[in-house]
């Protein structure tokens, strides 16, 4: 699986959780401390605001140390194993900061499936990110 975009916009966040496991989970913001952005795990596709995913984490960090996420772009994303997702599926984060197909009207979508997922448990899939202009279906 290639992991290659001309166009990516990284942002600096420090981890306001324990993100040592989370490698390509979906991030959202968690406020400020300080002039620092915080960062930790997105677990709703129809959070607005301050849970609102913004991008997906690249590397891992334990509580306080910078992470980098990517919000414009493509990104590996672990995808969800309790369905399958297609090819050119709108991607939000299900309640575990995993991507999953999203259809009903009011979900946010953070990016688009550039690959296939079966389902099947720690899948990594492809997907070329909004830039942290979530679009909501039906909306």
């Amino acid at each position: 699986m290639a992991n290659q975009s001309a166009v990516v916009w990284d942002e600096t966040f420090y981890a306001a959780e324990d993100l040592s496991s989370k490698q390509f989970y979906i991030a959202m913001s968690t406020g400020i401390s300080g002039t620092n952005k915080l960062a930790g795990i997105c677990t709703s596709s129809t959070g607005t605001g301050l849970l609102a995913a913004v991008g997906i984490l690249q590397n891992t960090s334990s509580s306080t140390h910078a992470v980098t996420v990517r919000m414009l772009g493509r990104s590996k994303c672990v995808a969800s194993s309790s369905a399958a997702i297609a090819f050119g599926a709108y991607i939000a984060a299900n309640a575990l900061g995993r991507a999953f197909a999203v259809t009903t009207s009011g979900d946010r979508v953070l990016g688009i499936a550039r690959s296939a997922s079966t389902g099947a448990s720690g899948q990594l899939i492809e997907v070329d990110l909004l830039g942290g202009f979530n679009y909501v279906i039906g909306g």
